[in-house]
């Protein structure tokens, strides 16, 4: 049989739909390649208005006019199957737009005006996708090349409009966009519009088929926001770049007007000498303004030939009076004397010293010329401003800075501007570049926020739109399963047919009864086929093909499979069509199938129901007995005689109450027979009962009683049902008496609290006592008595209080260190009548773990204490921590006579205490019982461990992760 989705390139166009999104498509076709043609000839004389038809958007560019011809050619050629053509023109379009994207990364200019960087992201999206498409020799396959390109085409041209609309981008004047033409902008909406159509109008935009579209729009909002992120820098960093020409330009304006007063200055002295002054007059004024004119280093009178007067010619003798001379001749080269103007002369090839020459000739001939040397750094020193204009400026000569700042760092350097500094023959350049604080202030935080913001709503889009396919599925997968169990009762299942894919599901059972594996099938339409007999397989086809093409409201057939062991099996088929494309094409067929071959008799199917029955009952892990309405008992899965310890001879057949835990237990069984009695009238009895198990131990039974009803609502047979619930009765009351060791504990702290307080009192009022009794006072022997018992007293409420110290850091990070070294010091002191040593070694656990520090110290101050007290003088007592797999290990070694095997597992009760009258601080066998409920209620274990040479070590292992607070 044909796969119909391998003819839907020749029937397509019968949509009304589909043919209106191919005339669109030729009519975008034409817009590209007219576009294009237009922006190259409009490099040719007289037409340069065809490149730019609004005079408000830039015109259209050389490269952008061709990659717009290019893809409008292979746009055509691929709507006319013509793939060749195609492939050629998408291959231009592409190595276009990839060269342009390339040569924009490298900041590498290209020729014939360049292309903007949306113009390269725009075109070759176009051109890939055209290029993929027509590769595999299909007009519109089920790939995403075209679906994804049509989304980003209208994400990134709309974005460009609506951003020029409101301003956020300049395609005058913006790097990034600059030359971004109209005509570029419209025809790539109108293709991913024609883009959208062409997927959309064959029902590629819903199903399994457009699996592509979350990442379509996924990749369309990333492409959108870096363009848009990207625009929004550039025209960032453009108005910097432009205030700081502005403020360049300001500040050369400064310059030029210092170097104009300066020289009016020197030509008015030189009128001033040609007006007949004495010498001596003529040269006070030079002094004069050497010590006011900034920068002056020497200045002198020339006569019309260019002679120093002889007074003056000590003023350039520092300066080199042959070097102004010489700058005379070069600017006199009529060997006359100099016109009326003022002349500016270099003395050196960096400019570092120029010459200023005044002539004066308020009649002819000129009475002679007043030169003048300076000096550029110092004459431009005065006129820098400092950089609270928020930027900063230098000089730069032909050998490198003249004045300013030293040096500026890379990031100033990005952003200088570079302005020519001329006056006569003397060429500078000037410098400036803004500070880092109007880098700052102009360059926002608003492009990385459009990015970042962007991304996230890119990825929910994406995410939303996943989300809604996976629903759609779950819906279709919820009709199909409902359909199947309104079914199955009929048939052997039913089928699904994708006509735009060619997949096809099938009930696994349909495959099981014939004798395939389902999971090995492929889930295609002609997986199924392949086993249809081929004199069926025309007949089939025919009437197929009659219901897609409307001739039959649904279709039913009736043909020949083969099975597995060779065997045919006659099918039956009826379906219809469920799903159909926005252009009306049908999308998708449902049926159901049935094998008439073999008629189920009634025996097999109630062998196969029996089975289940079976299966189920026998798999619960409840005890369950079927009754009949005399209470004899008709089943009993094998939970039950697992527990009990007996065979399902001794129970079948019997009264239940005569069977299993009843035995023997006249009130149990008493009540086992009234709930009987009592469900029979309709209502499900529950009650809890304790009985003995096989061992001779009580076990509590939680039991239900459930009347089986048949369709008259009449019982007809019991269900008991009974749940072992000794395990949760014996865990309720160990979290009782966990309560009462908490309790119990408070108190304990709470009474040590109340008797510390005025115990204090009498210990330092006795003190008083003690040193006015002398030693010869015949009851001078009750003062050691008494100080001793006060000093028990106070030891029994310490130990008291310390059991059990309310605290409430449930969580946080804990110093090791700090924490086990406050525990060790302590208890050290207190202890120091023992003679016990504590060494600690820490060198396998990080300074900081992730515990409370409240209950590592109190399983460190219990463990110490025990360890400490369990030695003999003179030994030590060593602690160890270890931090690895996520797990802190905290280990206490003592030397003492270790622990008993029989009383290792008393030793966490309350209470209990292995201590003697020998230790000193008696011991009220609370401390390890606090330590064992601190560490399990945390998830760790507590162990004790054998050691060589004697005594035992008490190994604490905690997760190190974030503990609950109250845990």
């Amino acid at each position: 049989m044909t796969d119909p989705s391998a003819r839907r390139n020749d029937t397509s166009l019968e949509a009304p739909l589909a043919r209106a999104a191919y005339r669109s498509g030729y009519a975008v076709a034409g817009v590209f390649v007219l576009a294009g043609v237009a922006g190259i000839a409009a490099h040719l004389p007289g037409l340069g208005a065809l490149a730019q038809p609004l005079s408000t958007w830039p015109r259209l560019r050389a490269l952008d006019a061709v990659g717009m011809l290019a893809v409008g050619l292979a746009f055509w050629a691929f709507l006319r199957v013509r793939y060749s053509a195609a492939m050629a023109g998408s291959v231009i379009g592409t190595g276009m737009g990839t060269l342009a994207l390339l040569a924009y990364l490298a900041s590498f200019p290209l020729p014939w005006e360049g292309m903007t960087l949306a113009s390269a992201v725009l075109l070759t999206t176009a051109s890939v996708a055209l290029l993929m498409t027509a590769a595999r020799r299909r007009l519109l396959p089920e790939e995403a090349a075209i679906g994804i390109a049509g989304f980003i085409l209208l994400a990134v041209s709309t974005t460009f409009v609506i951003a020029r609309a409101a301003g956020v981008v300049d395609p005058m004047t913006d790097r990034l966009v600059a030359g971004e033409s109209v005509q570029m902008a419209v025809a790539s909406f109108l293709l991913g519009v024609c883009f959208v159509a062409l997927v959309w109008s064959r029902g590629l935009l819903s199903g399994d088929s457009a699996r592509w579209l979350p990442a379509a729009l996924g990749i369309a909002g990333v492409v959108t926001v870096t363009v848009l992120w990207r625009a929004l820098a550039t025209r960032e960093s453009d108005q910097l770049l432009a205030l700081t020409r502005q403020a360049g330009d300001e500040r050369r304006h400064v310059l030029m007007r210092e170097i104009e007063v300066t020289g009016r200055s020197l030509r008015r002295a030189a009128e001033w000498a040609a007006s007949s002054a004495p010498a001596a007059a003529r040269q006070r004024d030079i002094q004069s303004l050497e010590r006011d004119v900034p920068g002056l280093e020497a200045a002198g009178w020339l006569s019309a030939a260019g002679v120093p007067e002889a007074g003056s010619a000590p003023s350039f003798t520092g300066s080199g009076a042959d070097a102004v001379v010489r700058a005379f001749a070069s600017k006199n080269t009529s060997g006359g004397p100099l016109t009326d103007t003022i002349a500016y002369l270099p003395l050196d090839s960096g400019a570092q010293r120029f010459v200023i020459l005044a002539a004066t000739c308020p009649r002819a001939p000129c009475a002679g010329t007043m030169a003048a040397v300076m000096r550029t750094a110092e004459l431009f020193r005065t006129t820098f401003p400092d950089s609270t204009r928020g930027y900063r400026s230098g000089i730069i000569g032909r050998e490198g800075r003249l004045a300013g700042p030293p040096t500026w760092t890379a990031r100033e350097a990005r952003w200088t501007q570079w302005l020519p500094l001329d006056f006569g023959a003397v060429h500078l350049t000037l410098a400036v570049w803004p500070t880092q604080s109007t880098v700052a202030r102009v360059r926002s935080a608003l492009p990385a926020l459009v990015l970042l913001m962007g991304y996230v709503v890119s990825a929910l889009i994406a995410v939303t739109v996943l989300l809604a396919q996976r629903s759609l599925s779950g819906a279709r997968g919820a009709e199909r399963a409902r359909i199947a169990s309104a079914l199955e009762r009929s048939t052997d299942g039913i089928w699904e047919w994708d006509l735009m894919t060619g997949a096809s599901a099938h009930t696994a059972g349909i495959w099981r009864y014939l004798g395939y594996d389902p999971e090995a099938i492929p889930p295609m339409r002609a997986s199924w086929m392949a086993i249809v007999h081929p004199a069926d397989a025309a007949r089939l086809q025919h009437a197929v093909d009659r219901h897609l093409a409307g001739e039959t409201s649904s279709f039913e057939a009736e043909y020949r499979v083969r099975g597995q062991d060779g065997r045919w099996h006659t099918i039956v088929d009826r379906g219809r069509v469920v799903d159909r494309t926005p252009s009306g094409q049908p999308a998708r067929l449902l049926g159901i199938r049935a094998d008439v071959t073999v008629t189920r008799t009634a025996q097999r199917a109630r062998e196969a129901a029996e089975r289940r029955f079976r299966e189920i009952f026998d798999s619960g892990f409840q005890f369950q007995l079927l009754l009949d309405r005399g209470g004899l008992v008709l089943e009993v899965n094998q939970h039950a005689l697992d527990e009990s310890g007996v065979s399902a001879e001794r129970v079948v057949g019997r009264a239940a109450w005569e069977t299993l835990w009843w035995t023997g237990h006249t009130e149990a069984q008493e009540h086992l027979r009234t709930a009987t009695s009592a469900a029979l009238a309709g209502a499900t009895q529950r009650y809890e009962d304790q009985v003995s198990g096989a061992d001779g131990a009580t076990i509590h039974l939680e039991i239900a009683v459930k009347p089986l009803l048949d369709e008259t609502g009449a019982p007809t047979q019991l269900l008991v049902e009974a749940r072992d619930l000794t395990a949760r009765r014996r865990a309720e009351a160990t979290l009782r008496e966990v309560d009462t060791l908490t309790t119990m504990g408070r108190v304990a702290a709470r009474v040590a609290h109340e008797i510390n307080n005025p115990l204090a009192g009498i210990q330092s009022s006795f003190l008083l006592i003690k040193g006015a009794i002398p030693s010869s006072h015949p009851h001078f022997a009750y003062v050691g008595a008494i100080e001793r018992e006060i000093a028990r007293i106070a030891a029994v409420t310490r130990q008291l209080y310390e059991t059990y110290r309310p605290e409430h850091d449930a969580t946080g990070e804990t110093a090791v260190a700090t924490v086990l070294g406050d525990a060790v010091a302590f208890l050290e002191q207190v202890n120091r009548a023992a003679g016990v040593r504590v060494e600690m070694d820490l060198s396998r656990c990080p300074t900081v773990i992730a515990l409370p520090s409240a209950m590592l110290r109190q399983i460190a101050y219990n463990l110490v204490q025990n360890a400490i007290e369990a030695s003999p003088s003179g030994q030590t007592v060593h602690v160890r921590t270890i931090a690895t797999n996520g797990h802190f290990e905290l280990r206490v070694r003592d030397h003492g006579a270790g622990v008993p095997p029989e009383v290792r597992e008393r030793i966490y009760e309350p209470f209990f205490s292995t201590k003697d009258g020998r230790i000193s601080t008696g011991g009220m066998g609370l401390g390890l019982a606090l330590v064992h409920r601190t560490v399990t209620a945390a998830g760790g274990k507590i162990a004790i461990e054998e050691v060589e040479g004697g005594g035992c070590e008490f190994v604490v292992t905690l997760p190190l992760t974030r503990i609950p607070e109250g845990a």
